[in-house]
């Protein structure tokens, strides 16, 4: 790889999670859903949120509101989320 080109991004899944669900990667930041009951699915967010992964964290969340109704955000494993991610996060649950 040259200094020009970038690192391919890394958002397939990696290994298993929670009950056999997979982890996404989102540059530093890593996702991974729970089905908790057929009206309520938890997403564990783990990394730091800003504006590299902003937008991967909203589109995975909205993904998981295909299976469930309510969505639990589970950013107890985040060490830093900066402003990018709150938005995101607010305009897309709506």
């Amino acid at each position: 790889m040259t200094a020009t080109e970038s690192p391919a991004p890394r958002t397939l899944p990696m290994r298993p999670g929670p009950a056999g669900a997979a982890i996404y990667w989102a540059a530093g930041a890593q996702f991974c859903a729970q089905q908790i009951s057929s009206a309520l699915v938890r997403v564990g967010v783990g990394g730091e949120i800003d504006l590299r992964n902003a937008a991967a964290l909203s589109e995975y969340s909205c993904a998981q509101l295909r299976s469930s109704p309510r969505v639990i955000l589970d950013l107890s494993e985040v060490g830093f989320f900066g402003t990018p991610g709150w938005r995101c996060s607010t305009s897309s649950m709506r």
